[in-house]
């Protein structure tokens, strides 16, 4: 599924050897013009969740919908915790952390993340109903880091990452282990500012991998076994190709040590 401003695109692929692909537009009752429209579908329930930049003060007001069956049926959300901000605004979830559980008892099998910035600093709030209601946001950093972040990801151990492309200089995930009630920046030694978003995957071994634009000149790859704390040797993954402009990183991982990341790139 694809989130724009006023539709909800659905693919379907009919056939094997030469699938087809059949468009449709299930819009959720919440879509209109916006600004960042975003969708998240969780992989273990298949919920998929959609979300629009409105600029709203006021996180009641319906920016959200979510959905059980692709798009036939919609449940809009009663807020999102937190205004959405002015840009970069993030959805995402997974597994909680066991070791921090809130106290509360949840509807919905994994923990759903809002995320948004404000100009000098960033928020994020927790759902603990499938994307309907969210609980209060809380700071994930103030002025350490770039107003800008990517997009939140989840671990298989319930540690969340979101990732900064400029925080005092370097670029860094900033993670939270308890839930997301606290953050913590976990800056990449040795790494460049870029000017776009770093991305990050997350293998069901729970090792961390982070693909940032070096300067904005290197597309490079460094990986983490304890949630950032630590980081691997930097590797430049376009160097082979001549690669001196890249942008625009996404990661995706899989089983333990799989993953992928896309990127654009340019010689010149």
């Amino acid at each position: 599924m694809f989130q724009s401003d006023v539709q909800t695109l659905r693919v379907t692929f009919k056939g094997c050897s030469f699938p087809r692909a059949l468009w449709e537009n299930k819009p959720a009752p919440t879509s209109q013009q916006d600004f960042d429209p975003i969708l998240w579908s969780d992989p273990a329930t298949g919920r998929t969740i959609v979300h629009l930049l409105t600029f709203a003060a006021n996180p009641a007001v319906g920016e959200s919908s979510v959905t059980d069956n692709d798009g036939d049926l919609w449940v809009p959300s009663k807020g999102s915790g937190i205004g959405s901000g002015v840009d970069h605004q993030t959805v995402g979830g997974g597994a909680y952390n066991p070791s921090a559980l809130p106290a509360a008892p949840h509807a919905y099998p994994n923990a759903v993340y809002y995320c948004s910035q404000a100009l000098v600093d960033a928020s994020c709030a927790r759902n603990d109903d499938g994307g309907i209601n969210y609980g209060p946001s809380t700071i994930t950093y103030r002025d350490e880091c770039g107003g800008l972040h990517g997009h939140v990801k989840a671990g298989p151990d319930g540690w969340v990452y979101l990732p900064n492309k400029g925080c005092g200089g370097e670029q860094a995930a900033v993670v939270s282990g308890d839930n997301g009630l606290t953050w913590k920046i976990q800056p990449v030694p040795g790494s460049t500012s870029g000017g776009s978003d770093p991305s990050i995957g997350v293998d069901k071994g729970g090792k961390v991998y982070f693909g940032y634009g070096d300067e904005d000149t290197k597309m490079v790859v460094t990986t983490s076994t304890n949630h950032g704390a630590t980081w691997s040797q930097p590797y430049d993954v376009g160097a082979k190709f001549g690669l001196n402009n890249v942008a625009y990183p996404a990661f995706v991982a899989g089983d333990a040590g799989r993953a992928a990341v896309a990127f654009l790139g340019t010689p010149t």
